[in-house]
């Protein structure tokens, strides 16, 4: 069972108010004990690899498991962030608590919020920025602007 840390070892960022059920970090595979792992509704996992995705074993029995394979040197895909936006919108609705993770938490699942921040809830660059990274908001939205000059995420308005 992957959630069986004796401690947490996962590095993550809660989101600020009014979207602080939703954290964004790293895999879970880095360390998460039973209780964490049992706080959280989802688990969306935006890695390459499946890891625990396609386990049946679960922190609860109502725990959902979503993984959308996301290349991190690659675009990642106008569907596979619309489908991110489409269960962020869904279990953010259902007042659920997620943790929507990759590799590090560094880049694909910070910038992946923003976009949902941006396109789902309407905020600018600078306020998604805020709303992952509190102080650290200007890295990210270099980051954010980073993605879009590589091809990772596709331009749209």
């Amino acid at each position: 069972m992957w959630f069986n840390a004796e401690e947490d070892n996962f590095r993550a960022r809660i989101l600020s108010k009014p979207y602080n059920n939703i954290h964004v970090g790293s895999s879970p595979l880095d360390g998460m004990t039973l209780e964490t792992a049992r706080s959280y509704h989802t688990f969306i996992n935006l890695c390459e690899n499946p890891l625990y995705s396609l386990d049946d074993e679960r922190p609860n029995l109502e725990t959902a498991y979503h993984w959308i394979p996301i290349e991190e040197l690659e675009e990642w895909g106008e569907e596979k962030i619309s489908r991110v936006r489409d269960i962020l919108d869904f279990e953010y609705n259902n007042s659920h608590k997620i943790y929507m993770h990759c590799a590090a938490g560094t880049n694909r699942s910070p910038c992946i919020a923003m976009n949902w921040l941006m396109f789902s809830r309407k905020h600018s660059l600078k306020d998604a920025a805020l709303i992952v990274a509190g102080n650290g908001a200007e890295i990210f939205e270099r980051k954010y602007k980073m993605n879009i000059e590589l091809g990772y995420i596709v331009r749209k308005i």
